[in-house]
């Protein structure tokens, strides 16, 4: 089983099947041949190999970016060499998944396949986005606006009046969910994070991520998802009904509880819920495009590796 806190060490052989990923051999062969006529330079001077060393590294470099580049690509216009398009391309005769007998399509390989997810592949991408995510969150709370007591000085007709009572300092002028409190605190279902409230673990249902104020008994549930990019809107109404019942008892209970499903796309796209729960929670600007970035590459990154094992039962070579 893969768990999230193993990473990706390599980012080859994504396509590889049958001549299929022409462009990304030949841009491999244009690299070899300028690493040929940089080594044929380096026979008239031994004083480069240091700079030879320089030069492979750029080209490993180089090649794993064009690996990546070729696959990304290839899953948008679904021109991957997957057993299904293997056969509409004349190259095999079985559409099959060596893995659970499906056919074998792109959104199969990466979102579908009952045996890859019995073995935690889908998990361990999910697990891997989640740990970003929950990170990302756990910034918010110096953005919030939060009541204090103070005195409150109106201007009338007959002088100046003032009383005690509680006046508002704002940090961020945009509406926050979180707007109000300074307690708030964030636990996600992952095994070095907090657990949740146990308002939360007393109903059996885990959500991925929750966010909680003790004082203002504020609730927000997030719920992500990585789907393949057509079923988004399937998956985002799925996880709001799945946690309805759960949001209403909160509620009941006086909560100010409210879910919010994200999606980030298997193959690295991201759903306007992830842009709507950042900029609710005053994640915005830079930081907002700079987290969304690093949301979509981490599935990206997640998905093809396992693209690069469709093939493999095994999850590790010996």
């Amino acid at each position: 089983m893969l768990n999230g806190n193993e990473e990706i060490n390599s980012t080859s052989a994504y396509l590889g099947d049958n001549g299929t990923d022409q462009q990304c051999q030949h841009s491999k062969k244009g690299d070899k041949s300028q690493h040929d006529d940089d080594d044929d330079d380096d026979d008239d001077d031994d004083d480069d190999d240091d700079d030879d060393d320089d030069d492979d590294d750029d080209d490993d470099d180089n090649k794993s970016i064009v690996n990546t580049l070729c696959v990304n690509h290839a899953s948008v216009y679904d021109l991957l060499p997957s057993n299904a398009n293997l056969v509409r391309w004349g190259k095999k005769e079985d559409p099959a998944c060596p893995l659970c007998q499906g056919r074998q399509t792109t959104q199969h390989v990466l979102s579908s396949c009952k045996i890859a997810l019995s073995q935690g592949r889908y998990t361990w991408r999910h697990n891997r986005v989640l740990r970003e995510l929950a990170s990302v969150l756990s910034t918010a709370k110096g953005e919030t606006s939060v009541p204090e007591t103070g005195t409150v000085i109106f201007q009338t007709e007959g002088g100046a009046k003032s009383w005690h009572g509680r006046s508002t300092k704002t940090t961020n002028q945009r509406k926050c969910l979180l707007d109000g409190c300074d307690d708030w605190e964030v636990s996600a279902d992952l095994p070095d994070w907090d657990g949740h409230p146990s308002v939360i673990k007393e109903t059996g249902l885990r959500p991925d991520i929750v966010i909680h104020s003790a004082s203002t008994h504020q609730i927000i549930m997030v719920e992500l998802t990585i789907p393949y990019e057509s079923r988004m809107e399937e998956a985002h109404i799925y996880k709001r009904e799945k946690y309805l019942n759960l949001t209403k008892e909160l509620r009941n209970a006086g909560y100010k509880a409210v879910i919010m499903p994200v999606e980030i796309g298997a193959r690295g796209f991201i759903g306007s819920s992830a842009y709507d729960l950042l900029t609710k929670l005053s994640i915005c600007g830079s930081g907002r495009t700079k987290a969304l970035k690093l949301l979509a590459e981490i599935a990206e990154n997640s998905s093809q590796w396992i693209w690069s094992r469709r093939n493999e039962m095994a999850l590790h070579k010996d």
